[in-house]
Protein backbone atom coordinates (compact mmCIF):
# COMPACT_ATOMS: atom_id res chain seq x y z
CA UNK A 1 0.00 0.00 0.00
CA UNK A 2 1.41 3.08 -0.94
CA UNK A 3 0.69 6.76 1.26
CA UNK A 4 1.53 10.08 0.80
CA UNK A 5 0.71 12.81 3.28
CA UNK A 6 1.89 16.37 2.89
CA UNK A 7 0.16 18.25 5.73
CA UNK A 8 -0.06 16.66 9.15
CA UNK A 9 -3.93 16.90 9.28
CA UNK A 10 -4.41 13.43 7.48
CA UNK A 11 -4.05 9.89 8.96
CA UNK A 12 -4.33 6.51 7.47
CA UNK A 13 -5.27 3.24 8.89
CA UNK A 14 -5.33 -0.47 7.32
CA UNK A 15 -7.17 -3.45 8.96
CA UNK A 16 -7.15 -7.22 7.88
CA UNK A 17 -9.84 -9.62 9.01
CA UNK A 18 -10.01 -13.50 7.71
CA UNK A 19 -11.52 -17.21 8.45
CA UNK A 20 -11.23 -16.97 12.27
CA UNK A 21 -9.52 -13.42 12.33
CA UNK A 22 -11.80 -10.63 13.32
CA UNK A 23 -11.03 -7.01 11.73
CA UNK A 24 -7.78 -5.67 13.60
CA UNK A 25 -5.79 -3.04 12.44
CA UNK A 26 -1.99 -4.06 11.02
CA UNK A 27 0.49 -3.14 13.74
CA UNK A 28 3.16 -0.76 13.05
CA UNK A 29 5.89 -3.29 14.01
CA UNK A 30 5.07 -5.59 10.86
CA UNK A 31 5.07 -2.76 8.57
CA UNK A 32 7.79 -0.91 6.73
CA UNK A 33 9.21 1.99 4.93
CA UNK A 34 10.40 2.65 1.53
CA UNK A 35 12.52 5.55 0.90
CA UNK A 36 12.47 7.76 -1.80
CA UNK A 37 15.02 10.44 -0.04
CA UNK A 38 18.02 8.92 -1.81
CA UNK A 39 17.05 8.20 -5.73
CA UNK A 40 19.93 5.92 -6.51
CA UNK A 41 18.37 3.70 -3.71
CA UNK A 42 16.15 1.05 -4.72
CA UNK A 43 14.47 -0.43 -1.59
CA UNK A 44 14.96 0.33 2.09
CA UNK A 45 13.73 -2.25 4.64
CA UNK A 46 13.72 -1.32 8.31
CA UNK A 47 14.10 -4.03 11.19
CA UNK A 48 13.68 -2.46 13.93
CA UNK A 49 16.55 0.27 14.84
CA UNK A 50 18.62 -0.34 11.46
CA UNK A 51 17.78 0.15 8.27
CA UNK A 52 19.23 -2.41 5.71
CA UNK A 53 19.71 -0.59 1.87
CA UNK A 54 21.14 -1.87 -1.50
CA UNK A 55 22.66 1.71 -1.73
CA UNK A 56 26.48 2.34 -2.28
CA UNK A 57 26.69 5.38 -0.76
CA UNK A 58 24.57 6.08 2.73
CA UNK A 59 21.11 4.47 3.80
CA UNK A 60 18.82 6.56 6.28
CA UNK A 61 17.34 5.24 9.24
CA UNK A 62 13.75 6.18 10.26
CA UNK A 63 15.58 8.50 13.02
CA UNK A 64 17.29 10.41 10.06
CA UNK A 65 21.07 9.33 11.30
CA UNK A 66 22.91 8.13 8.35
CA UNK A 67 24.33 4.31 7.82
CA UNK A 68 27.71 4.23 5.58
CA UNK A 69 27.57 1.06 3.52
CA UNK A 70 29.98 -0.18 1.16
CA UNK A 71 29.32 -2.82 -1.06
CA UNK A 72 30.34 -6.50 -0.71
CA UNK A 73 31.42 -8.57 -4.04
CA UNK A 74 28.01 -10.77 -4.09
CA UNK A 75 25.82 -12.40 -6.19
CA UNK A 76 22.86 -15.28 -5.63
CA UNK A 77 20.57 -16.86 -8.51
CA UNK A 78 18.15 -17.70 -9.43
CA UNK A 79 15.84 -15.08 -8.84
CA UNK A 80 12.81 -15.60 -8.37
CA UNK A 81 14.15 -19.02 -6.38
CA UNK A 82 12.60 -21.76 -5.81
CA UNK A 83 13.79 -24.47 -3.26
CA UNK A 84 17.84 -23.18 -3.00
CA UNK A 85 19.63 -19.62 -3.50
CA UNK A 86 23.29 -20.15 -4.61
CA UNK A 87 25.49 -17.17 -3.38
CA UNK A 88 29.04 -16.40 -4.45
CA UNK A 89 30.89 -13.72 -2.60
CA UNK A 90 34.50 -12.53 -4.37
CA UNK A 91 36.94 -10.38 -3.23
CA UNK A 92 39.35 -10.38 -0.22
CA UNK A 93 39.57 -12.60 2.83
CA UNK A 94 37.86 -11.96 6.09
CA UNK A 95 34.94 -12.88 8.28
CA UNK A 96 32.06 -12.75 6.33
CA UNK A 97 28.25 -12.84 7.76
CA UNK A 98 25.04 -14.21 5.55
CA UNK A 99 21.88 -13.71 6.70
CA UNK A 100 18.56 -13.99 5.25
CA UNK A 101 15.88 -11.94 5.64
CA UNK A 102 11.73 -11.93 5.22
CA UNK A 103 9.68 -8.81 4.40
CA UNK A 104 8.80 -8.36 7.72
CA UNK A 105 12.18 -7.66 8.76
CA UNK A 106 13.00 -10.97 10.86
CA UNK A 107 15.93 -13.22 10.62
CA UNK A 108 15.28 -16.57 8.73
CA UNK A 109 18.87 -17.97 8.15
CA UNK A 110 22.17 -16.93 9.44
CA UNK A 111 25.68 -18.54 8.68
CA UNK A 112 29.12 -16.73 9.53
CA UNK A 113 32.47 -17.78 9.08
CA UNK A 114 36.11 -16.85 7.29
CA UNK A 115 36.19 -16.68 3.81
CA UNK A 116 39.82 -17.14 2.44
CA UNK A 117 41.16 -15.10 -0.74
CA UNK A 118 38.93 -15.87 -4.01
CA UNK A 119 35.47 -17.32 -4.20
CA UNK A 120 33.18 -18.32 -1.75
CA UNK A 121 30.12 -20.22 -2.84
CA UNK A 122 27.08 -21.36 -0.63
CA UNK A 123 23.72 -22.77 -1.49
CA UNK A 124 20.69 -22.00 1.13
CA UNK A 125 17.94 -24.18 0.89
CA UNK A 126 14.83 -22.54 1.07
CA UNK A 127 12.18 -25.58 0.32
CA UNK A 128 10.98 -24.58 3.55
CA UNK A 129 9.73 -20.98 3.46
CA UNK A 130 6.79 -19.59 1.83
CA UNK A 131 6.55 -17.39 -1.28
CA UNK A 132 7.45 -13.94 -1.13
CA UNK A 133 10.13 -11.27 -0.74
CA UNK A 134 13.41 -11.71 0.56
CA UNK A 135 16.75 -10.02 1.30
CA UNK A 136 20.03 -11.37 1.66
CA UNK A 137 22.52 -9.21 3.68
CA UNK A 138 26.15 -10.05 3.53
CA UNK A 139 28.49 -8.16 5.66
CA UNK A 140 32.44 -9.21 5.33
CA UNK A 141 35.20 -6.67 6.41
CA UNK A 142 32.67 -3.90 7.59
CA UNK A 143 31.45 -4.03 4.30
CA UNK A 144 27.55 -4.44 3.49
CA UNK A 145 25.34 -5.40 0.67
CA UNK A 146 21.92 -6.36 0.44
CA UNK A 147 20.17 -8.52 -2.59
CA UNK A 148 16.38 -8.39 -2.47
CA UNK A 149 14.86 -12.16 -3.24
CA UNK A 150 11.44 -13.30 -4.58
CA UNK A 151 10.02 -16.69 -4.30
Amino acid sequence: MGYFQRKAIASLSASYSGPGISKQAIPSTVCYRISTLNSQRKYTVSTGSETISDSTKSAVTLDGSKLTSLQVGVTAYPNPFANSINVTITGEAGPYNLLLIDALGRTLWVKKGTKSDGTYQQIINTSSIQKGIYFLRVIQNNKSSVIKLEK
